[in-house]
């Protein structure tokens, strides 16, 4: 294998020197027969350069490296190019038309050889691609006029003139650039196709990287928060890669298909696929993550921003009040747990956020959290004795007010059970959809009462034996209520569909006799 590799690149380093050298005075044979033997000479290497091919991935013992195979398909290429460089020059010597073939196929063959796209898969090589895929079409679109142009000369007699060796090279030459321009057109297709999802997947990355740092304060989060807005949903981020994925899926299909690849190739193209997909999902994934993430850091400002000048308002009166009398102190911290609450949510609320900005920021919050904790700690040991009383107060109010409410739902619920004015068809779907509202509203009361149960139950131990008792009995009579009612409704409901099918035949019935006797009295008259 060595030797065949060290023969054929000499022999390639050879030939290349020769033309080139030739090219460069200005002595290229200008027979046909002189190309057309050396082209003789070339084909007998392809056997060797196609074997050394399938060596360099070869999993055998016996094999040539990437770097070795690199170097001889470059000699290779360049020799196919100082090739067409010379049936070029030789076929620009032909009489019209066919001088003009040969020239229009120099440069179709000088543009499917042609390998010049950037390695970098990026939004400016996808530009390249595109203009060339536009360059393709345009060209090549020229063909069938090339076609006719041959033939044209073919008829006139003009290919009398040519050798014919040099006519069939030209006619197999035009016969094959249709394919050839259709698979470079397909491998293009599928490298603007890849570009596009690359730089579509590096674009979106680049976002997210800059939407997953440490935050600054509201107004940039927010900023941010919009330029996520902006750029996901008005970009219909996720519908266009799911889109432009599944036209990479049918471009790759159409690639591997039409395109002439070799198995490595098919391989490659189908890791890319996978990768790709993979990619996404961790991508996609990571940015409904990140919305939630500046929701929720927006959301923690703004409870920072209410809760700390609440509490620094709250403390500068409260600080106030610790001259006034006992009674006077009392009243006003009644609400003290309310206040506690506060103040530990507003603990977790900065907790969070020195966990989630950056270092200025932090050290600001610190500072102010610092400040409002440590009035609130000098104040909360010389006050926290009203919390109880103020809790007591509180729940009390709340237990009289569940109470009130719900003892007038029932007794206007029971006084209209017990009405029975339904004289009319009218009067009698008004009451029907009474009975649905109040079926609708016995949840939400059997709710309340559970939330008075709650109250009372933390009412307890601080009320005397005889208000407990009267609180007691209060409860198990309104909850017998309240379960009669439940009762009821459902029955009344049946009852309303009976007397409101019955009153409509009535009616009907009587408007039925009424139209007869009408009818009777008009007979009569005549």
């Amino acid at each position: 294998i060595q030797n065949e590799y060290s023969s054929l690149t000499q022999w390639l380093n050879e030939r290349n020197q020769y033309l080139q050298h030739l090219r460069q005075t200005n002595s290229l044979p200008n027979s046909y027969q002189d190309y057309a033997a050396f082209e003789s000479e070339v084909e007998s290497r392809v056997e060797l350069y196609n074997k050394l091919h399938r060596l360099v991935d070869s999993h055998s013992i016996i094999s040539i490296t990437h770097e070795s195979w690199r170097e001889i398909d470059k000699l290779w290429r360049q020799l196919q190019a100082e090739m067409r460089y010379w049936l070029r020059l030789l076929d620009s010597q032909l009489p019209p038309p066919f001088c003009q073939v040969g020239d229009w196929l120099a440069r179709a063959q000088d543009l499917i050889e042609s390998d010049d796209i950037p390695s970098v898969m990026n939004e400016e090589t996808a530009t390249i691609i595109s203009r060339k895929l536009e360059e393709h079409k345009a060209f090549f679109g020229e063909l069938p006029n090339i076609e006719a142009l041959f033939e044209k000369g073919i008829a006139s007699g003009a290919q009398s003139q040519i050798p014919p060796q040099q006519l069939d090279n030209m006619a197999r030459r035009l016969q094959n650039v249709g394919p050839q321009a259709a698979r470079r057109r397909i491998r293009l297709k599928f490298l603007e196709h890849k570009c596009c999802l690359i730089a579509f997947l590096h674009l979106t990355e680049t976002k997210l990287r800059g939407w997953t740092v440490k935050y600054g304060r509201e107004d940039k989060v927010q900023h941010l928060l919009e330029q996520y807005t902006n750029f996901v949903s008005r970009n219909r981020i996720f519908q266009e890669f799911n889109k432009a994925y599944i036209d990479m899926q049918q471009v790759v299909e159409e690639y591997k298909r039409d395109g002439n690849i070799d198995q490595k190739e098919s391989m490659a193209t189908d890791r890319f696929m996978r990768e790709t997909g993979d990619r996404w999902k961790h991508v996609s994934m990571e940015l409904r993550c990140v919305q939630s993430m500046l929701e929720e850091v927006v959301a923690y400002w703004r409870r920072w921003r209410g809760l700390s000048e609440e509490l620094e308002q709250w403390l500068t009166v409260a600080e106030s009040k610790m001259e006034l009398p006992e009674e006077e102190r009392m009243e006003f911290f009644q609400d003290l747990s309310v206040w506690k609450d506060k103040h530990q949510l507003l603990g977790d609320t900065v907790s969070f956020l020195l966990a989630t900005c950056e270092d200025q920021v932090s050290q600001e919050l610190k500072e102010r959290y610092y400040n409002i904790n440590s009035r609130w700690e000098a104040l909360f040991p010389r006050v926290k004795q009203y919390m109880h009383a103020g809790d007591i107060l509180r729940n009390r109010k709340d237990y009289r007010a569940g109470v009130e409410r719900l003892q007038t739902w029932l007794r206007n619920v029971e006084t209209f059970l017990t009405s029975s004015q339904l004289t009319s068809t009218e009067k009698i779907k008004a009451y029907g959809q009474q009975l649905q509202k109040l079926q609708q509203e016995v949840e939400e009361m059997e709710e309340l009462f559970k939330s008075i149960s709650k109250k009372f139950q933390s009412l307890i131990q601080d009320l005397s034996r005889e208000e407990v008792d009267r609180m007691m009995n209060t409860l198990k009579k309104e909850k017998e209520n309240l379960v009669r009612v439940r009762a009821l409704i459902p029955m009344q409901l049946h009852l309303f569909h009976q007397i409101l099918v019955q009153h409509e035949s009535l009616e009907a019935g009587q408007n039925e006799i009424s139209q007869w006797l009408d009818g009777a009295d008009n007979l009569m008259d005549s």
